[in-house]
């Protein structure tokens, strides 16, 4: 702050007053010189609508922000101003079928951003020719989907077939060792027949062919079921099998190796 030159002028008697100094104060502020904000360039998308295109972009960050739309015959110009609005969105309508060429840009009073230059074509109406192209390709993709299907549902079909065919070898298999298991069986049975007594030399072999019965009877009940085969005669065996072994305890039961057991 400058120091200020005061003059006194003598009006009466005595002296004049000393000057006095003025006294520098500083402030707590420090001015800014305001700066506008910059004016974005815009993103313009082109949308084809029947008869001509819709151009959108971002709006801008500022209140105050008009868009101008020029159009231009060529992508060099010369360019016509046709619109100046506020909406982020404007449709051009058109009864040519383009390219049309347009230059846009944000006023934001007065000041200008910077320029963007875009083109367009309205949406084409669909001719007959593309309408009978569209149908033959339609028509190609059911025929395909048709034959894929088709192709899925045969080796679905097939492996069906070949799970149902390993089963069955399986089943045979399995009744074919079973097959093989009771004439060793009966063999053996003969042969305790023979002189009427289950010796202990011959239990324990028989205690595990009778718990092989108990194992495999559940199981082959099962399948018969399955297979829808009557399971009336199996039940009669083996409810008559287990009814024998328990009256064949004498002079010790039939799984006892202590002694021999009388067959009654």
């Amino acid at each position: 702050m400058s120091a200020r030159v005061l003059l006194l002028m003598e009006i009466g008697a005595g002296p004049l007053p000393a000057v006095t100094p003025v006294q520098v104060r500083h402030a707590s502020w420090v001015p800014a010189v305001h700066v506008a904000a910059e004016i974005a360039q815009l993103v313009v998308a082109v949308a084809p609508v029947a008869n001509g295109v819709v151009l959108t972009w971002p709006s801008s960050l500022h209140s105050a922000a008009v868009y101008v739309i020029e159009q231009g015959e060529t992508a060099d110009g010369p360019w016509t101003e046709i619109a100046r609005t506020s909406s982020p969105r404007y449709t051009f309508n058109s009864t040519g079928t383009g390219p049309w060429h347009f230059r846009l840009h944000t006023n934001v009073r007065g000041r200008v951003g910077p320029e963007t230059l875009v083109e367009g074509s309205p949406a084409l109406s669909p001719t007959e020719e593309s309408l009978e192209e569209l149908q033959r390709q339609l028509e190609e993709e059911r025929v395909k989907r048709f034959q894929e299907d088709a192709e899925n549902a045969a080796k679905a079909a097939s492996d069906l077939l070949n799970l149902a065919l390993l089963q069955e070898q399986a089943l045979q298999a399995e009744r074919a060792a079973r097959e093989l298991a009771v004439a060793a069986a009966v063999i053996r049975l003969d042969a305790i027949d023979d002189d009427a007594i289950i010796s202990p030399g011959e239990k324990p072999q028989l205690i595990t062919d009778v718990q092989a019965i108990h194992d495999i009877y559940p199981r082959l009940r099962q399948q018969m079921e399955l297979a829808e085969l009557d399971v009336e005669e199996l039940d009669d065996a083996y409810n008559g099998l287990i009814s024998y072994l328990a009256e064949l305890n004498s002079p010790v039961p039939w799984n006892d190796t202590s002694g021999n057991t009388h067959i009654t």
